[in-house]
């Protein structure tokens, strides 16, 4: 499809989505692992945040 401005390979752009979607749902059952992990309330809240918190400054530093 020479001339269509379409992109080439949109299967290995799909895949290449799929498993970055996958990494990252991964990152968060991790995150909402450990939160749950907590004694009470305050300690899981806190957990949870932090893991948010690291995982979202992650993604960012990916995404520049």
């Amino acid at each position: 499809m020479s001339g269509t401005g379409r992109d080439p390979c949109p299967d290995e752009n799909v895949k290449k989505t799929i498993d970055e979607l996958a990494v990252r749902t991964s990152e968060y059952g991790n995150v909402l692992a450990d939160a749950g992990e907590g004694d009470s309330a305050s300690s899981r809240k806190h957990a949870l945040l932090k893991g948010l918190r690291d995982l979202l400054s992650k993604q960012t530093l990916r995404t520049m």
